[in-house]
């Protein structure tokens, strides 16, 4: 199980808490053929890669970032005379690329990137597969965790996204996916955009945003100027831009299912001349 050169990859569904031990084990799997591959180019390393030196691609929603954070595979491969040099990547294709440049011996990608990648014919070898678990995957933005325009950047180019004119972005953080408990809930308050992603948004020129808190923007403000605004977000936005803001909205359907594009109808309720209203928000997908 190991390409000319030692390059391998795995493939990931994603992270899942309830699965770490299976996921352990497939780690455990990874570090065996690698250390094959190791001992079977030391006699003579190719342009892929060193025989003393194992090169790893990884995102931030793969197991092998609990693997590196633990030194998972540090101790045994040392013992070998081996090192490991990270390389965080911002999506699977990214990945892949970098596998098939020779640049990374083994990395660990979602379902879809490596569907598009056989079609090029690529020497790369699966070594482990892990079975979808959607349901048990969840990301919780900590409490009052700002998310910047560099952190919409890249979430955009991770779903392979494009934020156009007349958009409407919604941003999930979580936070719904903790209801009805009212202490888990009151423990990450209010995570969101901050002034920064405000002005991402407003050079896109969507139309309305929305996410899963009562606040949309991060609170308390950290950036909330000489004025002291509490709410800066809330005025760049609907005030001066007139974009409009949804709140608590329920996204956890469409991120257990992984759908990033939709089309978006939210119906308001019918009152004449009012600031803001309730809404019915749906996904058609």
């Amino acid at each position: 199980m190991r390409r000319r050169g030692q390059r391998v990859r795995t493939g990931n569904a994603g992270p899942s808490a309830r699965h770490a031990f299976r996921r352990a084990s497939l780690a455990l799997l990874a570090l065996a053929l690698l250390l094959s591959a190791c001992e079977a180019s030391r006699a003579g390393a190719s342009n892929a890669g060193s025989a003393d030196r194992v090169r790893i691609g990884y995102q931030k929603s793969s197991l092998l970032v609990l693997a590196k954070w633990k030194g998972t595979l540090e101790a045994p491969l040392r013992e070998r005379g081996v090192s490991i040099e990270w390389a965080e990547f911002p999506s699977g294709p990214a990945l892949l690329e970098a596998l098939n440049a020779a640049q990374l011996d083994l990395g660990y990608v979602g379902e879809a990137p490596p569907i598009f990648a056989q079609a090029a014919s690529p020497d790369m070898v699966y070594v482990a597969v892990e079975d979808p678990s959607p349901k048990s995957e969840a990301i919780i933005v900590p409490k009052g965790s700002p998310i910047d325009a560099a952190e919409m950047e890249a979430i955009c180019a991770a779903q392979g996204v494009t934020v156009e004119p007349w958009d409407v972005v919604v941003i999930r953080t979580g936070y719904m996916g903790l209801w009805p408990d009212a202490e888990r809930m009151a423990e990450h308050k209010t995570a969101g955009p901050d002034v920064s992603a405000a002005r991402w948004l407003l050079e896109r020129r969507v139309i309305a945003a929305g996410s899963d808190t009562e606040t949309f923007e991060v609170q308390p403000a950290p950036d909330p100027g000489p004025e002291g605004n509490p709410q800066p977000v809330h005025t760049a936005l609907l005030i001066q831009n007139g974009v409009y803001i949804m709140e608590s909205l329920d996204l956890e359907e469409l991120a257990r299912q992984r759908i990033y594009e939709f089309l978006f109808v939210a119906l308001p309720v019918k009152i004449r001349g009012a600031t803001g209203s309730m809404v019915d928000p749906v996904a058609v997908v």
